[in-house]
């Protein structure tokens, strides 16, 4: 960084201000290059304005800006915008850094494959996709065994599925008796869009290994073009 700011036309021009060679410079901006910056003793120049805690940060030229922000992007295990800039501004200034960190973000191979951004969820949750061929269109998610009611006067929707899952692996929810097998934990649900079957499996833990195992034999069978999931982890880690 030291190297490439002796060639960035800002750090030129904060050098000048604190050398007194620069003439073409009006009083305002040579008093505001020495107000909002500073050069270390050996040389490094600082943004010392607006920085966390008080303490200078590092100013990045800007040949060099994408990669310090995607550097630290990815060090801290791509997290969102916000995240990332308030990482970026504890230790470097970028000129133009809100909208660097959000191209570079919005960008990120990663991120788009295993994340899904407010707005995308959003319109998700607005759209009303269907299908008249059977198959076609499958929706998926998660039921956690232990938030289906017991109470036959509560049953929800999903009662009857439910009970056809647990006892596809010798498991009843009414009859209180600790079977050989261990008690699945949560309930794979696949929904076709046009017929509205269901298909369930009970899973022992929501691990993405074991989702997509499950999952994956389900769509062997069935075949269908498109699935729609909530974009939880467990879905988007391994599938």
């Amino acid at each position: 960084i030291r190297s490439q700011q002796h060639d960035d036309p800002l750090c030129e021009n904060i050098v000048k201000a604190f050398t007194g060679n620069c003439p073409e410079f009006t009083a305002s901006y040579t008093r505001n290059l020495k107000k909002f910056f500073c050069i270390s003793d050996d040389g490094l120049i600082l943004r010392t304005v607006e920085a966390p805690d008080g303490r200078p940060t590092i100013v990045v030229p800007s040949v060099l800006a994408n990669e310090v922000v995607e550097a630290v992007h990815v060090c801290a295990s791509h997290p969102g915008r916000d995240r990332t800039r308030q990482l970026v501004s504890r230790y470097f200034w970028c000129k133009g850094l809100y909208k660097l960190v959000n191209r570079i973000v919005c960008s990120c191979d990663t991120c788009i494959r295993t994340k899904s951004t407010r707005l995308h969820r959003h319109s998700l949750g607005q759209s009303r996709v269907r299908s008249s061929l059977p198959g076609e269109l499958l929706g998926v998610d998660l039921l956690v065994y232990n938030s289906v009611p017991s109470d036959t006067a509560r049953l929800s929707p999903w009662s009857a599925e439910v009970d056809t899952a647990l006892e596809s692996v010798g498991s009843n929810r009414n009859d209180g008796h600790a079977d050989a097998l261990p008690m699945p934990k949560y309930i794979l649900m696949v929904i076709c869009a046009a017929t509205y079957r269901i298909w369930t499996r009970t899973l022992f833990t929501k691990s993405s290994p074991e989702v997509a195992t499950v999952l994956g034999e389900l769509l062997d069978e069935i075949s269908p073009s498109i699935c729609l999931v909530d974009g939880g982890k467990e879905f988007a880690n391994s599938l």
